[in-house]
């Protein structure tokens, strides 16, 4: 909702659209509606690989490009093996006390586009509570569906 911006944003494969409250990424292929963030304005492609929202003092920088390689939902240790180890994994990343993945998307299990304590909650709840399973790619491995700047290094996500 709200009215178009000026702006749009042409990238090789996405369409970046913003109205005074939201900006949306469209897929030119599919020509759907792949990512939005709750934040309209100005758009700019900054440094190679940088998208940039700007509305007053608010400034929102995203990653272009990043998700280039295939990866596991919830595998946080691309090992195969989705388990304890890969929620402990993404929490102690989240608390600084392990280095970045270079797949966080895989940390992101609920694919929201932040890897949270909410990922590995979920992650341990899907293991030992019957609660929903990570969302695509997964079971196997694949490239993600959305574009939501996280990423995978190519070769670091899939065993």
């Amino acid at each position: 909702t709200g009215d178009l911006t000026s702006n749009i944003v042409v990238t090789a494969n996405v369409i970046f659209v913003a109205t005074n409250t939201m900006t949306y990424a469209i897929d030119r292929d599919l020509r759907e509606d792949v990512w939005s963030y709750p934040l309209g304005g100005r758009l700019a492609l900054g440094a190679p690989g940088v998208f940039v929202i700007t509305q007053g003092p608010e400034i929102a920088v995203f990653a272009l490009g990043a998700a280039a390689g295939p990866f596991v939902r919830g595998d946080a240790f691309a090992n195969g093996s989705i388990d304890l180890a890969d929620a402990v994994a993404i929490l102690t990343r989240i608390f600084g006390a392990a280095p970045p993945s270079d797949c966080p998307d895989a940390d992101d299990v609920d694919d929201d586009g932040q890897v949270s304590i909410g990922d590995a909650i979920g992650l341990a709840q899907y293991l030992f509570a019957g609660g929903p399973p990570p969302v695509e790619p997964f079971p196997g491995c694949g490239e993600d569906p959305t574009f939501d700047g996280l990423g995978c290094d190519e070769g670091a996500g899939c065993p």
